[in-house]
């Protein structure tokens, strides 16, 4: 009974240790991924003008 209740515990502990990862990485993820879009959005306006060297 002892051992059942260890093997137990190891696995609510690596439940959460998972959970916190995930965590860790959605927080981590978040603020990167919202700045991105904001800087693609003026590199997208300047690549635009340069199809005007398809016009040559």
């Amino acid at each position: 009974m002892g051992s059942g209740v260890g093997v137990r515990e190891l696995l609510v502990v690596a439940g959460l240790a998972t959970a916190g990862l995930i965590l860790a990485a959605v927080a981590a993820l978040s603020p990167w991924y919202s700045a991105p879009p904001a800087t693609r959005t003026p590199i997208v306006t300047v690549i635009d003008p340069g199809g005007v060297a398809d016009g040559r």
